[in-house]
């Protein structure tokens, strides 16, 4: 999505804005207080992307399998082989909410 509009936007590097975020108080405790054409303002930014990831474990679907062979040998011997395995995989549900705000506040996009 963003890169539909990557000509026009010039990205503000990750460390610089951390550094100006811990100047002006702001943690992960106290983010929320914020709204986002201050933090545009704080940041020195026209537009201010804001997101969500959740995670929701589903279940956990296994597999097993078994496998014998028999085979006979001069003499009516018999040899058998047998083999098994297992696996299981855990299933997960994401979404991903993404909103950017310019900075007099508007949400222009929220996907």
């Amino acid at each position: 999505m963003l890169n539909k509009f990557a000509n026009q936007f010039k990205l503000q590097d990750p460390s610089t804005t951390n550094n100006l975020m811990i100047k002006h108080g702001m943690n992960s405790g106290n983010i929320d207080g914020f709204i986002p054409g201050e933090l545009c303002n704080i940041l020195g930014t026209e537009y201010i992307e804001m997101g969500t990831v959740s995670v929701l474990y589903t279940s956990t679907t296994n597999y097993s399998g078994l496998s014998q062979t028999t085979k006979k040998k001069d003499d009516n011997k018999k040899i058998s082989f047998t083999s098994a395995s297992s696996s299981s995989a855990d299933n997960f549900k994401t979404q991903v909410e993404m909103k950017i705000y310019s900075d007099q506040g508007q949400n222009i996009i929220c996907q």
